[in-house]
């Protein structure tokens, strides 16, 4: 995980989760653990599992993500 400060504040409580070297699936699942991203219904661990694998499988497809607070982000 490397990024800069408007990118964790953007993702709320999750921003303070972010630092060098963390692995991207585990601040996945803990922003779905933390209810920052809408689920679905899904678990924390099922909707990381399918997100991580779109932006994992295909990187150069755009991913959306909806936040619980209605934001979308585009990846």
């Amino acid at each position: 995980m490397f990024c800069n400060q408007a990118y964790r504040d953007f993702h709320g409580p999750l921003g303070e989760y972010m630092f060098p070297g963390r692995h991207l699936r585990d601040m996945m699942l803990q922003g779905a653990q933390l209810g920052v991203w809408d689920l679905n219904g899904m678990s924390p661990e099922e909707f990381t599992e399918i997100a991580y694998g779109k932006m994992h499988d295909n990187p150069e497809e755009a991913v959306l993500v909806q936040f619980a607070n209605g934001l979308w982000f585009r990846r």
